[in-house]
């Protein structure tokens, strides 16, 4: 499938209706559970007064949670316009919507286009990438201090779900598909632009990792 077909069936698959659906949730019960795992890893990791580079940012929930503690500043990055439109209206509401820079488009395509942040934050969004190295590595290169993702768990019945899944939307002409990476295959990526994993944890079909960029490769 061509990226731009990939986007289209991310853009069916995700709706209007289920953004909405996803800000509602948000403001009545919070950050769903990887979520709340990505910003337990960015608030123990001391980073403070730091900008966010938010790829695939959904309904912008982490900026949402962070700017005027850890962040000062965020730029948002996603693919889908009622997802940004959500997040949008969100940031607005919240009264911050002046710190943060709104970038509809693939992160992929728009990468070369966007400065470097304190951290880097993918939730959810490797998982829709078949190419799942090529945008761990364009992720990293705009990472200054911190690279912060959660993936499905690489293990046998992740991928069967997963396989299970992909398989029912097939036979409901549904193009879109998600894929579970191998960990060790993002892990050996990032260390080539010199970041080393300090923080990990899983749940019973997601992990979140943080890595750290090491002195000497910025």
């Amino acid at each position: 499938m061509s990226c731009c077909s990939a986007c289209t069936a991310t853009a069916r698959h995700f709706s209007a209706e289920v953004a909405r659906g996803d800000l509602e949730k948000y403001r009545r019960k919070g950050p769903n559970p990887t979520t709340r795992s990505i910003l337990t890893a960015i608030r123990d990791s001391g980073v403070s007064d730091a900008t966010l580079l938010d790829i695939g940012a959904g309904i912008g929930v982490l900026q949402h949670e962070l700017l005027g503690n850890e962040v000062t500043s965020a730029i948002y990055v996603e693919a889908l316009p009622d997802y940004l439109e959500a997040a949008r209206q969100e940031s607005e509401a919240r009264g911050h919507s002046g710190r943060v820079r709104f970038v509809q488009g693939d992160f992929v395509e728009v990468c070369s286009e966007l400065p470097e942040a304190d951290i880097v934050a993918l939730d959810r969004v490797i998982c829709c990438y078949a190419d799942g190295v090529g945008l761990v590595e364009a992720a990293a290169s705009r990472a200054r201090q911190v690279f912060v993702c959660s993936v499905p768990l690489d293990r046998w019945f992740v991928r069967c779900a997963v396989w299970w899944e992909n398989w029912l939307r097939r036979a409901r002409r549904n193009d879109f598909r998600t894929y579970v990476h191998r960990l060790d295959t993002i892990a050996a990526t990032l260390e080539n632009y010199g970041f080393r994993q300090e923080w990990s944890r899983h749940s019973l079909a997601w992990q979140t990792m943080l890595h750290r960029r090491q002195a000497g490769h910025l």
